[in-house]
């Protein structure tokens, strides 16, 4: 999967939340993803 929430993050649907609504916002990847892999 592409989201970093599938990893197994405990706030992972916060984070999936998250992602779908900054994706909706700006229409392209949320900063949020290279931030939660990089981690």
């Amino acid at each position: 999967g592409e989201f970093a929430s599938e990893i197994g993050f405990p706030d992972s649907t916060i984070r999936a939340e998250l992602n779908k609504y900054y994706f909706n916002q700006t229409k392209r990847r949320p900063m949020i993803l290279p931030m939660m892999v990089k981690v």
